[in-house]
């Protein structure tokens, strides 16, 4: 192993070679958050509780299609159904209905422990596939002789046999959208050019593109973003390619697109459609409402509990953490929140209040102002990747992680990102 004394040039050179990759954040030239000479490390019994959580998201997926379904037909959960289709085109309502029952291939968890998820990405962008990748990659490269444990998985074999199993194809063509970000762009590419080392072809552009005949003739899927997904005319392109043969992955079914598919199975009306297992991979959620309004007059340790969160299709709002508030200002800023929220939600822009579970552990993390190794207790965001194969088995088949002393791990500079690695213990 090396000297503690070289940890500090090593955590250079790792974030050399990550600005190398073209990853970043937001506007940030190069690589800018921070890193740990350390991997995050799982043990035995962690990542078993992993692999058996894996085949619960499904069974909640398939759940939240039979209360949508049944909402179409039962007058008395007509009104859950219809939360799931606000925002959306007639168009979009028509194939939505017409892809009832279908699910994912792919998923990824936002997890602050490893058992209480606070959200699931359906789809997943580009640029974010390439972050995750680099550091998979990146990690063991610069710390050779630090690594110890075994890796999560592959996350491009991952990504592949997803497409693969979408397409019935062995080797399809794969379009995505590019992103307008310049700094996702980097990303993007440095994904597609690891793909293409396994034999796999991405084509990433403005979807635009596909407008044209001869363009789209040339693709056999396409793995849009969630902000593509929401939008009525990038839809409208999308589904008129579906007609002709090319496939959508996710199919096009935006009901796990929004939060608000967390509170079924607590709801009174809809908790009968999932078992306990699934309503444990959540922590307790539901609809903000007039009641929620007292939130704000309860002592700030009370207020602290919940989570308040955007749930519906808004892409300026659903990702990146923008609009999720924890209620630790003033009873004022508090009582703000909440009414916005309850104004929304009667607007049919819904939003929704989870209990917060946080679990801190103690992390090594350079600190590059003073060239310093230093330790904290720090929150966490654990990602882990999951693929329906073609018998239907859940594989989890990749990782990453996010640390901070701040309760909203995501979306700061100041996190410290790791490698996940499965422990001997």
């Amino acid at each position: 192993m090396k000297g503690q004394k070289d940890l500090p040039m090593l955590c250079q050179s790792l974030k050399d070679l990550l600005s190398k990759m073209g990853l970043g954040y937001g506007n940030s030239e190069g690589f800018s958050m921070r890193v740990s000479p350390d991997p995050f490390t799982l043990t035995g019994q962690e990542f078993s509780t992993l692999e058996r959580r894996g085949p619960l998201y499904w069974e909640w997926l398939r759940g939240v299609n039979k209360v949508y379904q049944e909402g179409l037909t039962n007058p008395q959960l007509k009104w859950l159904s219809t939360m799931f289709e606000k925002g959306l085109s007639p168009a979009m309502i028509a194939v939505q209905r017409s892809v009832l029952g279908s699910t994912p291939r792919l998923l990824r968890c936002d997890q602050s422990s490893i058992t209480a998820t606070c959200e699931v990405q359906v789809p997943m962008s580009l640029g974010a596939w390439g972050f995750c990748q680099g550091i998979i990659l990146a990690y063991p490269e610069v710390f050779s002789n630090h690594c110890f444990g075994n890796p999560v998985g592959d996350l491009i074999q991952g990504f592949l046999q997803a497409m693969r199993l979408s397409s019935g194809k062995e080797n399809p063509v794969i379009f995505i959208p590019q992103s307008p970000k310049k700094q996702y762009q980097k990303a993007e590419d440095f994904f597609i050019r690891k793909v293409a080392e396994q034999g796999g072809k991405i084509i990433c552009a403005p979807l635009e593109i596909l407008q044209d005949q001869e363009r789209a003739r040339e693709i056999d899927l396409i793995y849009p973003s969630s902000r593509h997904r929401c939008d009525e005319k990038a839809a409208e392109l999308m589904l008129a390619l579906m007609e002709k043969g090319v496939t959508l992955e996710p199919p096009p079914n935006l009901l796990f697109d929004q939060k608000i598919a967390i509170i079924l199975p607590f709801l009174p009306e809809s908790r009968d459609f999932f078992s306990d297992e699934v309503r444990a991979l959540f922590p307790e959620a539901r609809l903000v409402g007039k009641r929620d309004l007292e939130l704000a007059d309860l002592p700030a340790s009370k207020r602290k509990e919940y989570i308040l969160k955007y749930a519906g299709l808004d892409p300026r709002q659903k990702s990146g953490g923008v609009a999720v508030f924890r209620f630790d200002g003033s009873r004022k800023e508090a009582k703000r929140l909440l009414e916005r929220a309850v104004q929304a939600t009667m607007r049919d822009d819904y939003w929704i209040l989870q209990k917060l579970v946080r679990e801190k552990r103690t992390i090594r993390f350079w600190d590059e102002e003073k060239d310093q190794i230093k330790e904290q207790p720090m929150y966490y965001r654990f990602n882990p990747f999951y693929l329906r194969e073609e018998n239907d088995e859940i594989r989890l088949f990749g990782s990453v992680v996010c640390t901070s002393t701040f309760w909203k791990v995501g979306g700061r500079y100041d996190s410290v990102i790791q490698e996940v690695r499965i422990g001997d213990s």
